[in-house]
């Protein structure tokens, strides 16, 4: 990021098994909530390459809130958590397309998302659990769990509506 100064931070980490670098970051003028984007890098030639911020499928403006991203590892799908559609902040999912462009943002929906705030996303090393954080009282965040075929069920209807 110091080669980027137009990047003021970089948070949440999440590489994908070639070595490419998701995260979230603060930008001057993006016209989100706090300035965050969801940034993408690529690992080349021994370095990663300048920062491009994702489409606007992802990185709503108008004061929304995007953040806390966790990529696949074969980089066919993105969580993230975000307050948009009105949710207080949930976890959401964008599939990346066969000409490898992203689909719009689908709300993980029940049991994942609840009244309380959800974010920091995080599917095992196995593929079978995704993990994250949910505001459970004042000052006190847990983690919770649930099986990770919520996220290939998602998948399915998502890129089967595509096609029609």
């Amino acid at each position: 990021i110091t080669h980027f100064p137009e990047l003021k931070y970089a948070y949440g980490l999440s590489f994908t098994s070639n070595g490419t670098l998701y995260f979230f970051g603060h930008a001057e003028g993006l016209g989100s909530r706090n300035d965050f984007g969801i940034y993408r890098s690529e690992f080349t030639n021994g370095g990663y390459a300048k920062p491009e911020l994702l489409p606007p499928g992802i990185n709503a403006a108008e004061g929304v809130l995007n953040w806390t991203p966790f990529i696949a590892p074969d980089e066919s799908y993105l969580i993230f958590c975000s307050n948009r559609l009105a949710s207080r902040q949930d976890l959401f999912v964008c599939f990346k397309k066969p000409d490898g462009s992203w689909t719009e943002a689908y709300n993980l929906g029940a049991p994942v998302n609840t009244n309380s705030g959800e974010r920091f996303p995080m599917v095992s090393p196995d593929g079978k659990y995704l993990f994250f954080t949910r505001w459970v009282a004042r000052g006190n965040e847990d983690v919770f769990w649930v099986s990770a075929k919520i996220i290939d069920k998602l998948k399915k209807e998502v890129l089967g509506q595509e096609k029609n």
